[in-house]
């Protein structure tokens, strides 16, 4: 869930000396072989990698200094010959930069790339800064993972030159090992993070942008004084943040838990409105997520521009970008049309819900209760089969967020057990919980027509009203009883007169029913989609960056 889809900004510093500034062009718009065909110097590499001789490297003699320059794109160009020997291709759209590439592929260069390896290992201890830099960008471009050993020599090397980096430089190293997940030793972010608070003049709004997602992206310890550089400069830099770069940055301080009113995050929040239109469904999705996490207010002039641009990129989002998107819309309380969303929501939910994360799934389900739409019965269906799969991974909330959303629907209907399962979490997980929960998810499955339950829950959920009606409030003590007379249960005699006495020590007993309301969460980064946990382990909060706060 990242929007740094794209190449790396042209005004990259050019390969100096004989040789041709080979990465000075765009993987985006040409193909391998036109890249290569740039240079005569290369011409003959080129066709001899076309024909798929791995030894072709290996023949050559080992480049001398005046070399390196031209050997660090050689090994780009052989690493994106290696990928598409394969058929795999090198457009960004097929290997993003921002995803590292799968271990197998390290193993089974077809391009030669255990020469490669071997070849560069030979040079890497005279290697420049930009040549450190350089060769690391051309690996994250490609999506191209390179072999341990490579990785630790070129952060063994960097350790020694990082204090030689230029602003761009910086933007480029951090930003490659983000993309490549390569997260580096803690000495390494130290003199990154020292390099950057000393050369903090000269960074331009990209590279801050950059710095701030690989950081996020890392998620790197830091230090004070970095954060405070990096504020300050960022404030300077505001009004020449361009729309993605908004977008990124925001997202990028959202996910570290920098603290919604900070005078940063207001400033970047006031170039929203402009900017709405020159997004990309993906950025909209990033923008709206961590304006939620910030528990931002949305002015009615801002919330109808935010719905226009949301309703015209929803058949664009991708799965997890529109389950976060309805997340965020639901938080920021925008007026979403329920009635003319609700078809979208339906039919794209139908494609794919069940390929969700039960977070993700979670989320779905109160987007659907918020905006008052009832999901389909392909889509309640496949909900209802992810939820009793991975029932025995719901903590304590994700069964109550589950229940309590399900019981918002007015047609509604228990699929596979579906109910059941619910009710053995619910005994199983919610045992400690507070009343109030524990009523509120008692009241969702009576809602959901809980019948039929097994004499261990019966026999919980008597024991458990028993034990909790001395602290009870008459409305609780209504409930309770509610509960008890909706899923048709029998307690015992003393459990009964428990209630009972609880409701006659009221002062002035009501005689509503009781009426179900879905829970509405806080806005907080622990319910953000920007920290995905994992499914079988409690949704965990961020501490935030202590410069911010």
């Amino acid at each position: 869930h990242f929007s740094s889809r794209r190449s790396w900004p042209t005004d990259f510093p050019p390969v100096t000396g004989a040789s041709p500034p080979l990465l000075t062009h765009s993987l985006s718009s040409l193909s391998l072989f036109d890249f290569l065909e740039s240079s005569r110097e290369t011409r003959v590499r080129s066709a001899r990698l076309k024909r798929g001789e791995k030894e072709c490297l290996a023949e050559s003699t080992i480049p001398n200094k005046g070399e390196k320059e031209w050997w660090e794109s050689a090994v780009f160009c052989q690493t994106c010959a290696g990928a598409m020997s394969r058929g795999e291709g090198v457009h960004k759209a097929h290997m993003p930069a921002h995803k590292p590439a799968p271990a197998h592929r390290a193993r089974r260069d077809g391009g030669g790339g255990i020469a490669g390896n071997a070849r560069l290992l030979y040079t890497l201890d005279d290697f420049k800064p930009s040549g450190v830099c350089r060769t690391l960008w051309s690996f994250a471009q490609v999506g191209f993972m390179p072999e341990s050993g490579l990785v630790e020599r070129l952060m063994t090397r960097s350790s020694f030159i990082i204090k030689d980096f230029d602003a761009n430089q910086v933007a480029v190293f951090i930003w490659s090992l983000a993309s490549l997940n390569v997260k580096p030793r803690q000495l390494i972010t130290d003199k990154l993070m020292g390099r950057f608070v000393e050369i903090s003049g000269h960074f331009s709004a990209r590279n801050l942008a950059d710095v701030m997602f690989s950081v996020a992206r890392l998620e790197l310890k830091l230090e004070d004084r970095f954060l405070r550089t990096f504020e300050a400069r960022a404030i300077k830099q505001v009004k020449s943040f361009q729309a993605h770069e908004t977008s990124l940055l925001l997202w990028s301080l959202a996910n570290l838990g920098v603290n919604g009113r900070t005078e940063l995050v207001q400033k970047l929040s006031k170039r929203v409105p402009p900017i709405v239109g020159d997004l990309s469904p993906q950025e909209l999705s990033n923008l709206l997520v961590a304006l939620a996490t910030f528990g931002a207010q949305v002015e009615e002039a801002e919330e109808k521009l935010l719905l226009e641009a949301v309703e015209k990129s929803m058949e664009r989002l991708q799965p997890g970008d529109f389950v976060d998107t309805l997340w965020a819309v639901n938080e920021l309380g925008l007026k979403a049309p329920g009635n003319v969303w609700g078809i979208t929501m339906n039919r794209k939910c139908s494609m794919f819900a069940e390929d969700l994360e039960v977070a993700q799934l979670l989320r779905l389900l109160q987007a659907f209760a918020a905006v008052k739409v009832d999901p389909n019965e392909a889509v309640s269906e496949q909900v209802q089969r992810k939820l009793c799969l991975k029932a025995l991974e719901l903590g304590e909330r994700e069964v109550k967020a589950a229940v309590t959303a399900c019981a918002a629907f007015s047609a509604f209907a228990p699929q596979g057990g579906f109910e059941v399962r619910m009710a053995g979490r619910v005994a199983e997980t919610m045992s400690h919980s507070s009343t109030p929960d524990i009523l509120a998810t008692l009241m969702g499955l009576a809602t959901i027509h809980l019948r039929n339950v097994e004499e261990g829950f019966d026999q919980w959920v008597c024991n458990l009203l028993a034990e909790r009606s001395p602290e009870m409030s008459l409305q609780d003590t209504l409930n309770a009883l509610w509960i008890i007379s909706k899923i048709g249960l029998h307690p015992p005699a003393h459990t009964l007169a428990l209630l009972k006495k609880a409701e006659t020590a009221s002062r002035t007993p009501s005689k509503e029913s009781p009426t179900l309301r879905p829970i509405r969460q806080n806005s907080s980064s622990r319910d953000s989609p920007l920290h995905r946990p994992p499914s079988d382990s409690p949704i965990s909060q961020r501490a935030k960056s202590p410069a911010f706060s």
